[in-house]
C-alpha cells in the first residue's frame, strides 16, 4: 500500500477514485495544480469543474464502467482554478472495495497535444484550399505534398506525384542552365521566382508563374522547399496583345 501511495502521490498524471456518484474519495497532489483545496474534498462532486458541455458524456462513461467492469476511455475538458481550459484523456476502470463501487480514474493532460493537432489542422485546410498551387519538396527534390490547385493547374493527382521527383512527372522545357541558375540562387539567396513555359498532364503548355524558398534546419542545412506557382498563360497572351 505505501509503495502504490509513493506511486500515486508523485505521479504527473491526475489520479482518482470516485464513488459510484461521482464524487471523491481520493485525488493524488496532481489534482491541487489546477484545482483548489475546497473543491477536493472527499464527498463534493468531481465533476463540478469540468466543461458544461462535457459533464454528462463524462458521467455516463463513468456509469458505463461500473455496469460493465470493463475500463473505459474517454476525453474531457477541465477548468482549473485560474480559468484556463486544459484538455484530458482519460481512462476509468471500477471494482468493488468493501461491498462499495469504486472507480479509479487516470488523466493525462493532452491540451498542447491538441493544440497541436488543432494548428495543423487548420494549415492543412489552408494549405489545401489555397488559389496558388503548392508543392512542399524534399531536399533530394521528392515531392512531399501538394494541394487541390496544383492538380487543378497541372492536371496531376497527389497520388501520381508524391513520393516521386517532379522530374519524373514534368518535361523540362527550358535549357538546362535555367534550371541551373534556380539552383544557384536558393543557394545564394534562399529564394527564387520567375516564369517559364510548364507542361500539363494533357501534353498542353502553359506560362507558369513560380517561387520557391528553401527551408533550413537550425544549422542552416536546407531540409525542404516550399513551391508556389499560377498558370499566368492569360495575362501573358494579354501582354503580347498590348504590345502589338
Amino acid at each position: 500500500e505505501e509503495h502504490y501511495r509513493i506511486i500515486t502521490e508523485n505521479a504527473g498524471d491526475l489520479i482518482a477514485m470516485l464513488d459510484a456518484a461521482g464524487r471523491w474519495v481520493y485525488a493524488n497532489p496532481a489534482y491541487r495544480r489546477l484545482l483548489p483545496e475546497a473543491a477536493l474534498e472527499i464527498g463534493a462532486d468531481a465533476l463540478a469543474h469540468l466543461h458544461p458541455e462535457d459533464r454528462d458524456a463524462t458521467r455516463a462513461a463513468l456509469e458505463q464502467a461500473v455496469q460493465s467492469g470493463e475500463s473505459q476511455g474517454f476525453l474531457y475538458r477541465l477548468i482549473a482554478a485560474d480559468g484556463k481550459e486544459h484538455e484530458f484523456q482519460a481512462k476509468a476502470k471500477s471494482f468493488s472495495h468493501a461491498g462499495a463501487p469504486r472507480t479509479v480514474v487516470v488523466s493525462t493532460d493532452v491540451t498542447e497535444l491538441r493544440q497541436r493537432d488543432k494548428k495543423l489542422a487548420l494549415q492543412a485546410n489552408v494549405f489545401e484550399n489555397m488559389a496558388d498551387a503548392m508543392m512542399i519538396v524534399a531536399a533530394d527534390g521528392t515531392v512531399l505534398s501538394v494541394n487541390r490547385a496544383f492538380t487543378t493547374v497541372t492536371g496531376y493527382g497527389a497520388e501520381e506525384v508524391c513520393g516521386k521527383s517532379e522530374t519524373e512527372f514534368r518535361t523540362a522545357l527550358q535549357p538546362q542552365e535555367f534550371y541551373d541558375e534556380i539552383r544557384d540562387a536558393l543557394k545564394r539567396q534562399g529564394h527564387w521566382s520567375g516564369s517559364s513555359w510548364c507542361r500539363r498532364k494533357d501534353a498542353s503548355i502553359y506560362r507558369e508563374w513560380r517561387n520557391i524558398s528553401a527551408i533550413g534546419d537550425a544549422a542552416g542545412r536546407t531540409t525542404h522547399y516550399v513551391v508556389f506557382f499560377a498558370d499566368v498563360s492569360q495575362s501573358a497572351r494579354s501582354d503580347r496583345v498590348l504590345a502589338r
